[in-house]
C-alpha cells in the first residue's frame, strides 16, 4: 500500500513539473513575434489567442505579426478589437496609423483612434485631425481642431490650422474667432487685415468695425470707406456719418458728397440742406447732386428757389435741351403749370419745328384749363405734320366733350373720320358733337353714316331713330 501511494505521488509531481515547464501564452507570443517564420508565428498566435481570448497582450502581438506578414487589414482588425477594451499605447497608435496608410484606409484609423476608450489629449487630437484630413472628413477635422484649441488656446499653429479648416468648411465665424485668438497671441498688420477680411466673410460688421478701429484705425480713403461700410451694415448711423465726414474732407468727390448728404438726410440733420447747397456749388453739373438738391429744396417747401436755379441754368444755355427739359419736368412735377407753359412757349418760339415740345405745351395748356390755347398749339402741329393723324389722335385723347363742340374740335374730328372712315368711335364723337353744337342736320347725316357701317351697335341705331323723331323735320 505504501509503495502504491509513493507511485501516485511521483506521477503527480512529474505532471506538475511538466505544467511548470510549459511556456505561458504571452511568452509564446513574444517568441512567435521574434520568429523568422512569420506565417508560423501568425498560426501559433491565432491558436493561442483562440485558447486565451481575454489575453489582450496576445491580441497586440497578433497585430504585430500581421504587420510583419504584410496583412495590414488583418492587423487593423486586431487593433480595433483591442481598442474596445484597452487604451492603446503610443506605439500601438503609431502602428494603427502605419497599417491604415498601408491599407489605404485613413478613415478606419480615425475610427479606431477616436474610440470611446481612447484618450483625447492635445497630441491625440492632433493625430485625429491629420487622419480626418487624409480621410476627406473636413467636419470631423474641424471639430477635433476646435477641441485642440480649447486645450491650447494660445498655440499659434493650432489657431492657424483651425482658421484654415474653418474657412475650407465655410464656417467663417469660427475662422474669425480663431484669427482673433491669433491676434491676441502674435498681432501684426497682416494678421489684422486677415481678421478684418474674415469679419466681412462672416457677415459680422459690428466685429469688423471694432477690429478695424482697434487694430487698423482708418487713415486713408480706402480705410475710411471700409469703416463707413461696416458702420452702415452694423446699423450705426452716427459712426457712419463720422467716417463719411472724414472721408469727404480727405478726398471729396461727388459720390462721397452724395453719401454724406443722404446720411445727413436719413438722420434728419439740419445741416443736410446747407451741405447740399455747398455740394451743388462745387458740382453743379453733376446730375445726381443737382437732383438731390432740388428734391430737398422742394421737400423743404422752397420750390421757388429750386425753380430759380433751373431758370438760371436755362438762361445760361437758352438753346440747350437738357436744362430746358429739367425745368419743364420739375415745374410739371410740382404743379407749377405757369412756369412750365412759359418755358415751353419760350422754347417753341426758338424751336418751332420741335413738335414734341408743342405737344407737351398743348397738354400743359389742357391741364391748366386753357383748351382754346391748346387747340391753337395743336393747329401748329397739324400745320407742320400734314397728312399725319397721330397728332390729331393725340388731341382727341386729351380733349373733352366740350372741346369737341368747338369749331376746332369739330374740324379735328372730321379730319379723323376722313382719315380713318372705319373708326366708329370717331364717328360717334363727331355725331354727338354736331348735335351738341346745334347742327342737327349734320348730326343726323353723321349718325346715319355710322349706322350703315359694319360693326355699329343697336344703341347706334336707337340713337338715330330717337334723333329722327326729334329733328327729322329739319332734314
Amino acid at each position: 500500500m505504501r509503495r502504491w501511494l509513493w507511485g501516485v505521488g511521483a506521477l503527480a509531481l512529474f505532471a506538475g513539473l511538466l505544467l511548470l515547464m510549459r511556456p505561458r501564452p504571452a511568452d509564446l507570443g513574444e517568441a512567435a513575434v521574434r520568429s523568422a517564420d512569420v506565417e508560423q508565428a501568425v498560426r501559433l498566435l491565432l491558436h493561442e489567442h483562440q485558447a486565451h481570448p481575454q489575453d489582450l497582450r496576445l491580441q497586440a502581438q497578433l497585430a504585430t505579426a500581421y504587420e510583419r506578414a504584410d496583412e495590414p487589414g488583418e492587423g487593423l482588425e486586431q487593433l480595433e478589437a483591442l481598442s474596445r477594451h484597452a487604451v492603446l499605447t503610443r506605439e500601438q497608435r503609431a502602428q494603427v496609423r502605419r497599417l491604415a496608410l498601408a491599407d489605404d484606409r485613413p478613415a478606419r484609423a480615425y475610427t479606431i483612434l477616436s474610440g470611446a476608450r481612447q484618450p483625447r489629449g492635445a497630441s491625440e487630437l492632433g493625430e485625429l485631425v491629420s487622419l480626418a484630413i487624409a480621410a476627406h472628413h473636413p467636419n470631423a477635422a474641424l471639430w477635433d481642431q476646435m477641441a485642440l484649441v480649447r486645450l491650447r488656446p494660445r498655440e499659434p499653429r493650432a489657431l492657424i490650422r483651425l482658421r484654415a479648416l474653418a474657412e475650407q468648411a465655410g464656417r467663417y465665424g469660427v475662422a474669425r474667432n480663431a484669427q482673433a485668438g491669433l491676434m491676441a497671441v502674435q498681432p501684426s498688420p497682416e494678421e489684422a487685415k486677415t481678421l478684418i477680411q474674415l469679419d466681412l466673410a462672416a457677415n459680422d460688421p459690428t466685429a469688423g468695425l471694432a477690429d478695424l478701429e482697434r487694430y487698423a484705425p482708418p487713415r486713408d480713403a480706402q480705410g475710411l470707406k471700409q469703416a463707413y461700410d461696416f458702420a452702415v451694415a452694423a446699423k450705426q448711423p452716427h459712426k457712419a456719418l463720422q467716417y463719411l465726414k472724414a472721408l469727404d474732407q480727405l478726398a471729396g468727390t461727388p459720390q462721397t458728397g452724395l453719401l454724406l448728404a443722404n446720411q445727413l438726410i436719413a438722420l434728419h440733420d439740419t445741416q443736410a440742406l446747407p451741405y447740399l447747397a455747398r455740394l451743388y456749388a462745387r458740382y453743379a453739373t453733376n446730375t445726381s447732386v443737382r437732383d438731390l438738391y432740388l428734391s430737398q429744396l422742394a421737400s423743404a417747401g422752397r420750390v421757388p428757389e429750386a425753380l430759380a436755379l433751373l431758370q438760371h441754368a436755362v438762361q445760361v444755355q437758352p438753346d440747350a435741351s437738357e436744362p430746358h427739359q429739367r425745368l419743364v419736368s420739375f415745374a410739371l412735377g410740382h404743379s407749377q403749370l405757369d412756369v412750365a407753359i412759359a418755358e415751353l412757349g419760350r422754347w417753341t418760339k426758338r424751336h418751332p419745328q420741335d413738335t414734341d415740345a408743342l405737344h407737351q405745351l398743348a397738354i400743359a395748356q389742357v391741364w391748366d384749363t386753357r383748351s382754346p390755347l391748346a387747340w391753337n398749339t395743336y393747329a401748329q402741329i397739324f400745320a407742320r405734320t400734314s397728312g399725319q393723324t397721330a397728332w390729331r389722335e393725340a388731341w382727341a385723347k386729351i380733349s373733352q366733350a366740350q372741346d369737341d363742340c368747338t369749331p376746332a374740335g369739330l374740324a379735328n374730328l372730321e379730319a379723323l373720320v376722313t382719315a380713318e372712315p372705319q373708326q366708329l368711335d370717331y364717328r360717334r364723337r363727331l355725331a354727338a358733337a354736331l348735335l351738341e353744337a346745334d347742327d342737327s342736320r349734320a348730326a343726323l347725316r353723321a349718325q346715319a353714316a355710322l349706322v350703315a357701317l359694319p360693326g355699329s351697335t343697336r344703341d347706334d341705331a336707337l340713337n338715330l331713330a330717337e334723333w329722327l323723331l326729334w329733328y327729322g323735320h329739319d332734314r
